[in-house]
């Protein structure tokens, strides 16, 4: 098993471009070439979520199974981008392309926004410790980690999501595990999947959020270990 710092992340480099879904999943090919291997099972959440989405449209043949964690599909980001409840819970995402402006809000007296968002996620059930938000502050002070954390944000409005076609659909064995308390993304994101994915399991959790797999992460571990390993791998 591997875990990736992606690009711009912690202790991957942080180039000043590259920030673009494909480029992101060039990436991710480049790391399974790396170790030697000709295919691999993708686990993303989040931003890694929708890497490992256009990762499956765009490189079919490096792709055994598919595991998104509360991440939209690029149809579904397209569909949904307007709907009235989705585009209040992305108004983040304009602020974000505020440049100079959206780094000092993050960084200002030491990270408290990233506190305050980890802290407000846990709706009183202590899931994170402070050691544990600490290693994400850590994480994102790193040099250059934080324009580069944002330009995934700016790179995203001004080239959208893949571009697709109905030679996109995903045809590997897929999940999709979602939180449906996400403050950020709403259920409806893991509607209607069927025709990009038709070999597509969604579970959902009805009693956690964005961070599914660090609120629930022995049901999160079942999913994926009992996914993962129907082959007998």
């Amino acid at each position: 098993m591997v875990a990736l710092d992606t690009r711009g992340y912690n202790l991957s480099d942080k180039p000043s471009s590259g920030y673009d879904l494909s480029t992101l999943t060039a990436d991710v090919r480049g790391v399974i070439e790396a170790l030697g291997e000709r295919q691999a099972d993708v686990v993303g959440h989040d931003w890694g979520g929708l890497i490992a989405w256009t990762f499956a449209m765009r490189e079919p043949d490096y792709l055994r199974r598919l595991v998104v964690l509360n991440a939209p599909h690029p149809a579904t980001l397209t569909r949904e981008w307007r709907h009235p409840g989705q585009f209040r819970r992305s108004a983040y995402v304009g602020f974000f392309q505020l440049r100079g402006i959206a780094e000092n809000s993050i960084t200002r007296d030491n990270y408290s926004q990233l506190w305050r968002t980890f802290r407000s996620a846990d709706r009183g059930r202590a899931w994170l410790t402070d050691e544990d938000i600490q290693r994400f502050v850590d994480a994102m002070a790193r040099p250059g980690a934080v324009t580069a954390a944002l330009s995934y944000y700016r790179q995203l409005l001004r080239h959208g999501a893949a571009p697709l076609s109905p030679a996109r659909v995903i045809t590997a064995p897929s999940l999709l595990l979602w939180g449906e308390l996400d403050p950020y993304l709403g259920p409806w994101m893991a509607d209607g999947l069927g025709r990009w994915a038709p070999d597509l399991r969604v579970r959902r959790f009805s009693t956690v959020g964005h961070w599914l797999n660090q609120q629930a992460p022995v049901a999160v571990n079942a999913e994926l270990l009992a996914f993962l390993g129907e082959d007998g791998s």
